[in-house]
């Protein structure tokens, strides 16, 4: 259990009133800093507060108007973790980097399926111009060199449909596994809010 050491102390109610809140209300707060393993100084059974523990108080309260943060999750910041602005940032940046990645995962997708679409219909044009072909015009064609290439273009294409979707699909597992990494970051972060002792960012 954590325990600050400090000769300047403040009774209870001097301090609810110092930070605007009710004595109750402080009383609450308190419970919430013993659960995450920080524990308030008591002199004959009253408890005391520093001036080092107004200043936790104060952060926390502050976060909670603030960061959006449950009151629980703001003693855990507090006491375990980073500063508010820190832990804030940090996640606020991860988020929209995974943002940014699906946006551009969005993005690319739409260009290989217009990709896709543009060689299958050139695909069925050619195929078209084969079948249109009558059995007469192929015999009149010096050395079927028309009929040739039109079947070459069709393979050609074909292996390249092929190599596109190969392509896609090594593309979109990266771009997967980026995001996933990515998640995990955001995941690490918060446990680490709620694991590192808070005074090793003072």
């Amino acid at each position: 259990m954590l325990k600050l050491v400090d000769h300047t102390l403040i009774n209870s109610r001097d301090t609810a009133e110092k930070l605007g809140i009710s004595y109750d209300t402080l009383r609450k707060y308190n419970t919430l800093f013993y659960e995450e393993g920080y524990a308030f100084q008591k002199v004959k059974n009253k408890v005391m507060y520093s001036q080092r523990d107004i200043e936790m108080l104060q952060q926390f309260l502050t976060l909670h108007k603030e960061g959006n943060y449950s009151l629980r999750d703001c003693a855990s910041i507090v006491v375990n973790g980073k500063t508010a602005q820190q832990g804030a940032q940090s996640v606020k940046t991860l988020t929209a980097t995974l943002e940014e990645m699906k946006e551009s995962q969005t993005l690319f997708n739409q260009g290989l399926i217009e990709e896709l679409e543009e060689q299958k219909q050139q695909s069925q044009e050619h195929n078209k111009a084969i079948e249109n072909l009558s059995q007469q015009q192929i015999k009149n064609l010096e050395e079927e060199t028309v009929i040739k290439n039109l079947i070459n273009q069709v393979n050609e294409q074909s292996k390249q449909l092929a190599d596109l979707k190969e392509y896609i699909n090594t593309n979109l597992e990266t771009r997967d596994q980026q995001m996933i990494n990515t998640a995990r970051d955001i995941q690490e972060i918060k446990k680490t809010l709620s694991k590192k002792p808070w005074w090793k960012f003072w």
